[in-house]
């Protein structure tokens, strides 16, 4: 017959109740939640800022 081996279990996992897990596994996700949805920083420096220029177009129209 196979052995049974005496299984090992982290007693944290039964001090808290299952509604518990679940609030601190939510609040967990919230945090994560939180740091994703800062603004993300701006550098001082700006590097590569954009610059939208104007293309004057001349028309052939336009000669007098």
């Amino acid at each position: 017959m196979a052995k049974i081996e005496k299984l090992e279990y982290d007693e944290k996992m039964f001090r808290n109740s299952p509604a518990d897990v679940i609030e601190e596994m939510i609040a967990k996700t919230n945090e994560i939640i939180d740091v994703v949805n800062q603004p993300k920083r701006k550098d001082k420096k700006e590097k590569g800022k954009r610059v939208d220029v104007k293309v004057e177009e001349k028309r052939e129209d336009e000669k007098i």
